[in-house]
């Protein structure tokens, strides 16, 4: 058969994304995907008292019928995608180690530890350890932040990623609240904050 290339529309190659906020009347959630650190800090703010979840790809969701769902829907629960905050895409290689972003998939994870392991095997070490967590599809999408944050919530799940991460001594930087102050953790510190809302960034 043939095949004929399609334009892209107009409007998409103009797309500039936006914070957006929907509330489910029926059952009182809200949903909110700010753009800034700001913004979020801002949701944050409004939502006192409510119930948080922060999403990303939202894998561990599969998860929660064997760990428990901790009251995460239906009853007012304030969900807010953290997608499309920039502090969370960045990675770099300087004199102190590898920084990476907080919504970064475990796949972009494990690229971009082989990518910065030259002549460092410890970097290689990590990588090769990371392919084992999960299945590919889930590696693709699940960030490696979602599943150290999970762990913080439900000191059960038995994570692979929490385990390399605190082997290899790992710090985070970490927004508690809606401070626009950022605490570095270890592991340690960081799994004993659960029940307070944080940020990795």
């Amino acid at each position: 058969g043939k095949h004929r290339s399609l334009r892209h529309p107009a409007a998409l190659l103009s797309h500039m994304v936006r914070p957006l906020r929907y509330v489910d009347e029926a059952s009182g959630d809200e949903w909110y995907r700010p753009t800034s650190l700001e913004e979020y800090r801002a949701i944050l703010s409004r939502a006192t008292g409510k119930a948080l979840k922060l999403l990303c790809a939202s894998t561990t969701d599969g998860l929660l019928k064997y760990f428990g769902s901790k009251g995460e829907s239906g009853s007012g629960c304030v969900f807010v995608d953290i997608t499309l905050l920039p502090e969370l895409h960045d990675n770099r290689v300087g004199v102190d180690g590898l920084t990476v972003g907080a919504a970064m998939s475990l796949e972009q994870l494990i690229t971009v530890l082989e990518s910065a392991s030259s002549g460092e095997r410890p970097f290689q070490t990590l990588a090769d350890h990371l392919k084992r967590v999960a299945s590919t599809p889930i590696r693709s999408v699940a960030s490696w932040a979602g599943n150290v944050m999970f762990t913080r919530e439900h000191s059960n799940f038995p994570s692979d990623v929490v385990l390399l991460l605190t082997a290899a001594g790992a710090k985070f930087d970490v927004l508690l609240g809606n401070s626009s102050q950022v605490t570095t953790m270890s592991m340690e510190q960081l799994l004993a904050t659960a029940g307070s809302p944080a940020l990795l960034v």
